[in-house]
Formats: C-alpha cells, structure tokens, sequence
C-alpha cells in the first residue's frame, strides 16, 4: 500500500512545478537528484545504526572476556559465577569469536 499525499497537496505541488518554468528534464533531474538524497540520507542512517550496534558488541564483548579472565585468575572466593555459568559465558565468548572469523572469511570470499 502506497500512501500518497492529499489531492490538494499534491495539486499544490504540480502547480509550483509548472510555475517554476522547468522543462520536463530539468523536472526528472531534479527528481533523480532527490531521489539519490533520500536514498544516500537512508544509508548514512543505517551505516550510524550498524556502527551503533558494533560498537556495543564490542564494548559487551570486552565486558564478558574482563569477567572470564577475572574468574580464571581470581582466587575462589572473589568469584560469583558458578562453574555452568562460567561455561556458559566461556562459549559465549568463544561462539562470538568464532563467528566474527568466519563471517570475514564469508566477505573476502564475497569481494
């Protein structure tokens, strides 16, 4: 479903192009200019998004790696985590790891 802008706005909008004195050229130009200003505004958007997100998982993957080293070499009683939760944040870990190298793999592949 497209929505589309009331009649009147649009009929305002037909009637400044055709005051503007701009031939159907210029119009599809400037239409394909805007076009790439929204298209190049979505992606600025979206790569901020991803930077957003990576940065994040950085900043939880180095709060996880801190704590499983912390719990390596700290004597026992300065620990909290159970052995299966200390497991669990070990695979964590790791799984990421893992999938972080094969996925550059998959994109050198990929260019």
């Amino acid at each position: 479903m497209v929505l589309e802008a009331p009649l009147d706005e649009r009929s305002r909008k037909e009637t400044e192009q055709f005051k503007s004195g701009d031939t159907e050229e210029q119009l599809k130009a400037n239409s394909r200019v805007n076009e790439h200003g929204r298209t190049e505004r979505f992606k600025d958007h979206f790569e901020s998004l991803a930077r957003i997100g990576i940065t994040v998982a950085f900043g939880a993957s180095i709060v996880l790696g801190v704590i499983w080293v912390w719990h390596i070499v700290s004597p026992a009683e300065w620990r909290w985590l159970q052995d299966k939760e200390l497991e669990h944040l070990q695979n964590l870990i790791t799984g990421g790891v893992l999938a972080s190298l094969a996925s550059d793999l998959f994109k050198r592949r990929l260019n």
